[in-house]
């Protein structure tokens, strides 16, 4: 919050202390003809230190080899150094190793006089060691042959947002393990049934790339007997009917095989209740598909060949003697109907 509060504070701050400066440097044509330049001078080296000791940002003054030349106490206390610490060392030796040549060449383009100015999100290390992250401005203070004097260096505070940002990082990398190393299927559809993201094993299931699904109406795929179900339930999701369903459904794969999936279908909505986007999980239920569908043919062959014989041919339980089974012919063979016997 510091940054967003302090971003229209930090070029005033530049802005002054360039002036300011020039005044210190001098101008003494101006002074001499006006009586009034020692009062303004003292009245702008006050409002300089003013501003410079009590801002709520880090101000620093570099020279051009990077040594600190004088810091405010928001940098030293950012910094965990005190200001005769600092005021010993150069801005390299308190700037992550990683960010020092990045920095050390938008200088060199100050110096060049190839650009004005400069803003660079950097890490600092701070006296303990421990890292902090840093938005610094940096501007160059020329003399009146526009030579260059020294550094003139903003800082804000941004490492609770670089730690936020860290944070959604490491929840993204975990998402991803776990939507792409899962078993089962995963995709995510939008409100017009478009698939927008696929894990790996949705893509194996149903023998496409990821590419080549990606923007694929879930309608391609999936087999035209059970399209007419599919659609009412989606449909029904979409207007807030119910919020999820199951349901088993035949899959068309790219090589045209026909496989089955139970499909475990949710929406997600934003805070106003819209609909945002469907997340699907599809779990391969084709091999227990095809062993029910094995079992019941075997029954049916069963029953077909128990029918058409003439004698009686039942079954019992050997647990509890029960009845279980008795063929059509039993009623001419006993001349009762079978239910009598149940």
């Amino acid at each position: 919050m510091i940054k967003l509060s302090n971003e229209g504070v930090k070029p005033r701050i530049e802005e002054r202390t360039i002036q300011l400066e020039n005044v210190k440097r001098g101008r003494q044509g101006e002074i001499m003809e006006c009586p009034l330049s020692e009062g303004v001078l003292s009245e702008g080296e006050a409002l300089f230190r003013d501003i410079f000791d009590q801002a709520a940002v880090g101000i620093a003054q570099v020279n051009l080899n990077g040594r600190f030349l004088r810091v405010n106490q928001w940098f030293c206390d950012f910094l965990g150094y005190s200001c005769q610490q600092l005021l010993q060392l150069r801005f390299q030796d308190v700037t992550h190793p990683t960010d020092i040549d990045s920095e050390l060449e938008s200088v060199q383009a100050l110096v060049d006089n190839s650009i004005q100015g400069f803003s660079q999100q950097k890490r600092y290390i701070r006296q303990d060691g421990s890292l902090v992250w840093g938005n610094v401005t940096v501007s160059l203070v020329r003399d009146i042959e526009d030579k260059p004097q020294y550094l003139i260096a903003i800082a804000t505070d941004i490492t609770p947002q670089k730690q936020l940002e860290q944070a959604l990082h490491n929840t993204e990398e975990r998402f991803q393990s776990i939507f792409n190393n899962v078993s089962v299927g995963i995709a995510i559809v939008d409100n017009n049934g478009c698939v927008i993201a696929a894990n790996e094993a949705d893509c194996r299931f149903l023998g496409y790339s990821l590419d080549e699904l990606l923007g694929k109406h879930f309608t391609e795929f999936t087999h035209p007997e059970d399209l007419e179900i599919d659609l009412d339930l989606y449909s029904a999701l979409l207007n807030g009917q119910h919020n999820s369903y199951v349901i088993d459904k035949r899959y068309q794969r790219k090589d045209g095989e026909i496989v089955w999936g139970r499909l475990s279908v949710s929406i997600i909505r934003d805070k106003k209740g819209k609909p945002h986007y469907t997340t699907v999980v599809c779990e391969d239920i084709t091999e227990r598909k095809q062993a029910e569908l094995a079992l019941q043919e075997s029954q049916e062959r069963l029953n077909n060949i128990l029918s058409s014989l003439e004698d009686a041919v039942w079954s019992i339980s050997a647990e509890t003697r029960e009845l279980l089974y008795l063929n059509p012919a039993a009623e001419k063979v006993y001349g009762r109907p079978v239910s009598d016997f149940f």
